[in-house]
């Protein structure tokens, strides 16, 4: 697994964007569980080769070749939201 953190370097996106990250996995065991809380930010993710499936309180997204991009917004939220 490879995380890489970046910050916007243009004044115009610093305005907008705090921070993006490049995660990077070809582990095809690869299982991760996390909980996205309610908070002040909207998190944006860009995903390749993946496919999701969205519930009420839970998102899981998975590797499907077949699918080239995948865009989620995470909105505010008023419960936690696990995706796994």
């Amino acid at each position: 697994m490879n995380v890489q953190s970046f910050l916007p370097r243009h004044p115009l996106l610093q305005k907008h964007i705090d921070f993006y990250y490049f995660f990077h996995n070809q582990d095809p065991t690869f299982d991760t569980t996390y909980f996205s809380f309610p908070n002040l930010y909207t998190p944006l993710n860009i995903h390749r080769n993946v496919n999701c499936t969205i519930e009420v309180n839970s998102t899981s997204v998975y590797e499907d070749q077949a699918n080239e991009h995948l865009v989620l917004v995470q909105g505010m939220r008023e419960y936690p939201l696990g995706l796994t």
